[in-house]
C-alpha cells in the first residue's frame, strides 16, 4: 500500500530502496541549494524530491531547483518526488504550478517525470475560469478617481515619496511611502499603520521604527478623523525623510524597488527596451493564480514594451543565490497565468496589449562585476531562465534614491 503524505524521510527512504544516495546537504558554495532538497542522480535523471513537511511554496520552487542541478550535472530529464499536501486545496496548486512550469520548460528532448506519495502522476494546467478573476477586472476596468479626502491628505503630507495605490482584491486605497503602506482608506474610514505585531507581541524593525516615530510625534496608531490629517501628515513625513536615507531606507527594499520602478525614478531595460508601467497614475500589484481555487498572488511590477506586456519579479536584500533563483519560479507562472486566463485580455487589449505576446523577467540591483561568486550566480542564473524563456535584468540603481 503506498503511503499517505510522505515526509522527507520516506522519501530518503524510498529513494535508498532503489539503490540511490539521496543528500540533503546545504550547498551555498557552488550549487546554492538548502538541506530542504532532497537529491540525487541515477544512470539518466537528476532525482529531486521535497516532502509533504515543506510547504507548497517549497515544493513549487523544487522544479528550478531540479532543473538548475540538471543543468550543472549535465542531464537531460529529472525526477520530481513529492509527498502529498495534507491540505487538498494546497496539493492542487502545487500539481497545476508544477504542471505550468514543467509545460514551460524549452530545451529539446528534455523529460521530466512526476511522482506523488511513491506513484507517477500525469499533470495538466488546468484553465483559469474563476469567478473571483471578473471581479477582479470589474474593479480594474471602474473609472475610479481617488476620493477627495484621500487626495486632501495626500496634499497635507506634500512629499512626492507617498503614493495612493488601488487594491484590486481588497477594495481598498493604499497609501504608501516607498512601496511600503503606512494608511488604508475603506469605506471613508483612514487607519495609520505599518505591519503588525508578531507572536509573543515581538516587532519588526519596520514597526518598531514606525512606533518610535508615532510616540515622538505623540499620535497613536489606528483609525483617525479628517481633523488629524495635520498630525498624520505630519508622521508621514517623518517616515518618509527615513524611508529615504534613515532606518527604513534599509528594509523591504523590493517594496522600494518597485516604488521607483513604478513612478519611473528607474528604468528596467529589457531585450524588448525600456519599459514603461501599465498603469503609473494610481499603481496597483495585478493579482494572479497559479490554480483556479488558490489565494491570488501579485505581480511586483507589471510592465510593457509596445505591445508586449511584461511581468517583471523584483528580488533585493537577500543572498544572490537561491533566493533570486526561486523569482524564476513566480516570473514563470505569473506570464502563464495572463496568456491562459482568457477574462483578463479584454483588459490588456483596451490598453493596446497583446497578452499572448507577454513576457517575463526577473530583476534585481546589479552584480559587483569583481565578485567571482556573484558573477557565476548570474552565469547560473541566466541558464535556467533562458530554459523557461525569461529574462535576467540587472538593475543600476542609487541605494538612497
Amino acid at each position: 500500500m503506498t503511503a499517505r503524505f510522505m515526509d522527507e524521510v520516506s522519501i530518503k527512504e524510498q529513494l535508498r530502496a532503489e539503490g540511490l544516495n539521496p543528500l540533503t546537504v546545504k550547498d551555498i558554495s557552488q550549487l546554492m541549494i538548502s538541506e530542504k532538497v532532497i537529491r540525487c542522480e541515477s544512470a539518466d535523471d537528476m532525482i529531486v524530491g521535497m516532502g509533504s513537511n515543506r510547504t507548497k511554496d517549497d515544493q513549487i520552487k523544487l522544479i528550478i531547483d531540479g532543473l538548475h542541478l540538471c543543468l550543472e550535472k549535465g542531464k537531460n530529464s529529472f525526477r520530481i518526488v513529492l509527498g502529498r499536501q495534507k491540505d487538498d486545496r494546497k496539493q492542487r496548486e502545487v500539481e497545476n504550478a508544477v504542471a505550468l512550469l514543467i509545460k514551460s520548460i524549452k530545451m529539446d528532448g528534455f523529460r521530466a517525470k512526476v511522482e506523488v506519495d511513491g506513484e507517477s502522476i500525469d499533470l495538466n494546467p488546468q484553465s483559469f475560469n474563476a469567478p473571483k478573476i471578473e471581479r477582479w477586472m470589474k474593479c480594474l476596468n471602474r473609472q475610479e478617481n481617488i476620493p477627495e479626502l484621500a487626495r486632501e491628505l495626500e496634499e497635507a503630507i506634500c512629499d512626492r515619496n507617498f503614493k495612493w495605490y488601488k487594491n484590486i482584491t481588497g477594495g481598498y486605497w493604499s497609501g504608501r511611502v516607498g512601496g511600503l503602506e503606512v494608511c488604508r482608506l475603506k469605506n471613508n474610514n483612514f487607519q495609520l499603520d505599518i505591519g503588525k505585531t508578531g507572536k509573543n507581541g515581538k516587532n519588526g524593525k519596520v514597526r518598531k521604527e514606525f512606533l518610535n516615530i508615532c510616540q515622538h510625534e505623540n499620535i497613536d496608531p489606528g483609525f483617525f478623523s479628517q481633523s488629524q490629517f495635520n498630525k498624520v501628515a505630519s508622521v508621514i513625513r517623518v517616515i518618509a525623510e527615513s524611508r529615504r536615507s534613515g532606518v527604513l531606507n534599509e528594509s523591504e527594499r523590493e517594496h522600494l524597488l518597485e516604488s521607483q520602478i513604478l513612478c519611473g525614478d528607474l528604468e528596467i531595460v529589457s531585450k524588448s527596451g525600456v519599459l514603461k508601467p501599465i498603469c503609473g497614475e494610481h499603481p496597483f500589484q495585478f493579482p494572479v493564480l497559479w490554480e483556479p481555487s488558490a489565494e491570488p498572488r501579485f505581480i511586483d511590477a507589471l510592465m510593457k514594451a509596445g505591445d508586449i506586456p511584461y511581468v517583471v519579479e523584483l528580488k533585493e536584500g537577500h543572498s544572490p543565490g537561491q533566493y533570486y533563483r526561486h523569482g524564476i519560479t513566480q516570473a514563470v507562472l505569473y506570464r502563464e497565468f495572463i496568456k491562459m486566463a482568457e477574462k483578463v485580455h479584454p483588459w490588456f487589449a483596451e490598453r493596446g496589449l497583446v497578452p499572448d505576446k507577454c513576457r517575463a523577467a526577473v530583476a534585481f540591483p546589479e552584480l559587483a562585476k569583481e565578485n567571482k561568486k556573484h558573477q557565476r550566480l548570474l552565469e547560473q542564473h541566466k541558464k535556467v531562465a533562458k530554459c523557461f524563456d525569461v529574462e535576467i535584468i540587472e538593475l543600476r540603481i542609487n541605494k538612497h534614491t
